[in-house]
């Protein structure tokens, strides 16, 4: 009895501090990759370069999408201004393609947002990023 006495404080000490309220909030959803084509674009704020201007730019995240949550939550602007996309979920609930209505330019620069809307299937937050890249020349062709 006298040992439960003594080690009563210690057990409760640990069930308080062991106990974290963070351990229930849900891990977020991350963005894994995004390419267009064979090009991968650099997700830590550099500038990707050669992206043809045809396609779809391809978006796979951690985790299953919450498929209500995703449109106006991923938007592809140029010049702060945004264009109109087609924005389709892969069955893997994971993978987004964005599809321009009308293909990109040529040599120009294009912001990919994703915003803090976006949301995991079981409601995971999402940290906004913005992608920017730089569409690429087509190469001439001599026809005689």
């Amino acid at each position: 009895m006298l040992l439960l006495r003594r080690c009563f404080p210690l057990f409760a000490l640990i069930i308080l501090f062991g106990c974290n309220q963070d351990d229930n909030e849900p891990s977020p959803v991350t963005l894994v990759s995004a390419s267009a084509g064979a090009v991968q674009f650099d997700l830590n704020g550099s500038l990707t370069e050669g992206v043809g201007p045809e396609g779809p730019v391809k978006l796979t995240f951690s985790k299953a999408l919450n498929p209500a949550s995703i449109p106006g939550a991923i938007q592809l602007k140029e010049a702060g201004q945004s264009l109109d996309v087609t924005v389709t979920l892969a069955a893997d609930s994971r993978t987004v393609a964005v599809d321009p209505v009308v293909a990109l330019k040529e040599n120009t620069i294009y912001t990919l947002s994703i915003g803090n809307g976006l949301r995991g299937a079981k409601g995971e937050p999402f940290t906004p990023l913005e992608i920017e890249f730089k569409t690429s020349l087509t190469p001439l062709s001599i026809v005689s």
